[in-house]
């Protein structure tokens, strides 16, 4: 049984927050249309995005900015112009223009904005731009840092449903509040729909490898398979991994 994310909970939310926040209605379509521009984002990934690690000495460790392609922090996929990179196959090539598609899959992150005009995803481009304060593309699992911009699961399915927004200022950075998972889990937020319900723009919530997590449904069901948006890691078998919102 999936769950489906209904209008419960966003009442509470309304008396809750609506004097601090800009409050969307939306319907299925509406909620496709903004993951669809989630997926398709291109940015540009500058050198001062890219994943540099070193030890105490300062010495470079792993690198994703120089022509090494051997000691690619592969977990943060995001390389800028210039830089050499294994791709999923494992052949060695060099990043033309440092462009990704798809916003970059950065755990317990609303994009720290998520302001849509349009169809124009403004926040996480500007903060990807920024060269002061530096923002790093994208954090793997189970780690928040507020120098990185992207948005995880939650963040996309709420963005997507045009849920209110509500800060806190963090050591200068703007840290969004916005509900996980378990909260989907609950009677008051969701309701229990069949697989044959599954319609284009309900926001599932389900358990997979022992996990939670959520995604925007594109269509309705077809040969036991559902076509959704989401946002999380892919792990390959060669080691590489993509980060970011993906089908």
């Amino acid at each position: 049984m999936r769950r489906c994310l209904s209008d419960k909970r966003f009442l509470l939310v309304v008396l809750t927050l609506a004097a601090h926040c800009r409050l969307w209605g939306l319907d299925g379509a509406a909620v496709t249309v903004r993951a669809q521009a989630y997926l398709d984002c291109d940015w540009t990934c500058h050198t001062r995005n890219a994943r540099v690690e070193t030890n105490a000495a300062g010495v470079t460790l792993r690198s994703n900015v120089d022509d090494d392609a051997d000691n690619n922090i592969w977990r943060h996929p995001f390389y800028p112009a210039g830089a050499a990179f294994k791709d999923y196959d494992g052949n060695t090539k060099t990043a033309i223009t440092g462009t990704s598609q798809g916003v970059a899959y950065c755990w317990g992150q609303r994009d720290h904005a998520g302001e849509y005009e349009g169809n124009t995803l403004v926040a996480f481009t500007e903060l990807i731009a920024s060269e002061e304060p530096i923002y790093l593309a994208g954090q793997e699992p189970n780690s928040i840092h507020l120098d990185t911009a992207g948005v995880d699961c939650s963040g996309l399915a709420f963005n997507c449903l045009g849920f209110p927004l509500h800060y806190r200022h963090v050591n200068n950075y703007r840290e969004p509040l916005h509900y996980v998972v378990a909260d989907a889990f609950q009677d008051y937020f969701s309701d229990g729909i069949g697989w044959n319900e599954i319609k284009k723009g309900d926001v599932l919530a389900y358990t997979t490898s022992g996990s939670s997590h959520v995604a925007v449904a594109i269509g309705s069901p077809s040969n036991n398979k559902v076509e959704v948006i989401e946002a999380a890691p892919r792990y390959y078998e060669t080691g590489n991994e993509k980060q970011g919102v993906r089908a």
